[in-house]
């Protein structure tokens, strides 16, 4: 942003506020008062001392409107990509509200983490993961990609931990970044760090580097090094071990509407690799995942991993950089867990809706899949059979209004004998009613040229509260079944509010093959 002094350009950082009187000191020597307004976002002005009172006066309105506009443009610095637990901000005001998946953050707001976990993106690319028991202040945070070099993010580590990755700012020059703390200050130029603060600062240098200033002085930190500050009179000294931030608990309990949900902690710990495309779902311990799979008639599986009945947990998935699963682990109450890798198959099919659920198919290839009763098998999958799965971020707190979900991605259903090609899911769609914890399921597909049509499949939600898993049993017809095929569902609601579900199914037919397909909904 530049201000206009006597035809002389000179770069002023303006806040929020539209107009300022700044003190300059003329080329004749001495000080004067002169009335700025800020004309745009990169301009400001200030009048000459034979300015007119009409000029001001247009000056003066000029800088209202922006008072009226430019906190709407300016408000949303970032986005909260994923949240679980006790997790709140607090803006300017004062004013407290539950921070989710989605949820926008202006200059000013904290944001407080109690039980819970939250991974923020701002405007440049920049991410911040941040640990439980946590208060994170956005001081000031500008980003404008036409004037770069004039960005800054400057934040506040009041309490707890952090991992972050730089963005755009902080690659620029050092002091454009800074994370302020109760004992000493970080600054940083393209790096990956994290940061635990309590009476002391304890930091560790993924990539990068980074220079730890005290009352004392100031350290430099290089890649892998980890670095600690006694107090804000100490200097910042080597250390010999990282600091310990919260890992991903197998077992934490968070409370919602009088109920208890167990679940894995939501561990928002990444790399600078593990950046994935937009939509994408990110490595970790915090998913529900569906899935079916059959290499012939007497060995077929489904599943829902990530059962929510007390103790229920999660599963840890992992993805390559399209974002198809690649493998999966669950702890399986305590009992063998249900694992499985992709091998040497291939991904097929592979779809991720609103970077909340997922979707694909692993074939071709000796995987390792899980089974339902725990652990896993070897299997080979040849022909067009496959081994299908749908993921997605289970729902915290379950909505209470009736809802229907329309589809927005399938794998194409195969056979478990591999026979034939892969066929299509020609249509499919949920119809909840949360109150009384029933969905319904309706689908048509068609494989090797037999049509198979399900109406009104019914299921139900699990019984635990806030239980986001359903599964049902219903029957399937077709001219191709001897009688009426049986299918078999498992799925999960996932996203704010149940914003969308996923579902794996698996239909007899006739006892003789089975079709194996998933699904991810979106609701209307």
């Amino acid at each position: 942003m530049r201000s206009h002094v006597n035809g002389r350009s000179r770069r002023r950082w303006i806040t929020y506020e539209a107009i300022r009187t700044y003190r300059f000191s003329p080329t004749t020597g001495g000080s004067s008062r002169r009335p700025c307004a800020w004309i745009s976002t990169d301009e400001v002005r200030c009048m000459k001392s034979s300015s007119t009172r009409s000029t001001i006066g247009r000056m003066v309105l000029a800088g209202l409107i922006m008072i009226l506009v430019m906190p709407a443009s300016l408000a949303n610095v970032g986005r909260v990509e994923f949240s679980v637990g006790q997790v709140s901000g607090i803006d300017r005001a004062g004013k407290q509200r539950r921070l989710v998946k989605g949820s926008t953050l202006s200059v000013g707001d904290t944001v407080r983490t109690g039980r819970g976990r939250a991974q923020i993106r701002f405007t440049d690319g920049s991410y911040t993961s941040l640990q439980p028991n946590t208060v994170f202040r956005i001081d000031d945070y500008h980003y404008d990609a036409k004037r770069k070099e004039e960005s800054v993010s400057f934040f506040s580590l009041l309490k707890g931990g952090l991992r972050t990755i730089s963005g755009i700012v902080g690659k620029l020059r050092r002091k454009a970044y800074q994370l302020r703390t109760p004992v000493a200050t970080v600054g940083i130029r393209g790096t990956e760090y994290l940061a635990v603060v309590g009476n002391s600062l304890t930091v560790h240098v993924g990539d990068g580097e980074i220079e730890v200033c005290s009352n004392a002085g100031c350290t430099a930190f290089g890649a892998h090094q980890t670095g600690y500050v006694a107090s804000a009179g100490s200097l910042a000294v080597l250390a010999e071990h990282p600091p310990s931030l919260a890992p991903p608990q197998e077992r934490q309990v968070y409370a919602y509407n009088g109920g208890y949900q167990d679940q894995f902690d939501a561990a928002a710990d990444f790399r600078a690799s593990d950046q994935l495309p937009s939509g994408s779902l990110p490595d970790g311990r915090f998913y529900a995942l569906a899935v079916s799979w059959g290499e012939n008639a007497s060995i077929a599986d489904l599943f829902a991993a990530g059962l929510l009945s007390p103790p229920g947990e999660l599963t840890n998935g992992g993805f390559d950089s399209n974002g198809a699963l690649s493998e999966y682990a669950n702890n399986n109450f305590g009992r063998v867990a249900i694992t499985g890798d992709l091998g040497s198959a291939s991904f097929a099919d592979v779809g991720v809706a609103d970077g909340t659920v997922g979707w694909g198919r692993w074939t071709m290839g000796n995987i390792s899949a899980g089974t339902s009763g725990g652990g896993s098998v070897p299997v080979s999958l040849t022909g067009s059979s496959s081994h299908h799965y749908a993921i997605g971020m289970p729902t915290v707190v379950m909505p209470t209004n009736p809802a229907t979900y329309s589809l927005v991605g399938a794998t194409r259903p195969t056979l478990a004998s591999g026979a034939g090609a892969p066929g299509t899911l020609n249509s499919a769609n949920l119809v909840a009613d949360f109150a009384s914890a029933s969905v319904n399921l309706n689908m048509d597909m068609t494989v090797n040229g037999n049509n198979y049509v399900t109406t009104n499949l019914p299921m139900s939600l699990g019984n635990a509260p806030n239980d986001f898993t359903f599964s049902g049993i219903g029957n399937t017809t077709s001219t191709s079944c001897v009688s009426i095929c049986t299918t078999f569902v498992e799925g999960f609601f996932a996203g704010d509010d149940g914003s969308h579900a996923g579902l794996a199914y698996k239909t007899d037919i006739s006892g003789t093959d089975y079709i194996n397909g998933a699904a991810a909904f979106k609701k209307d």
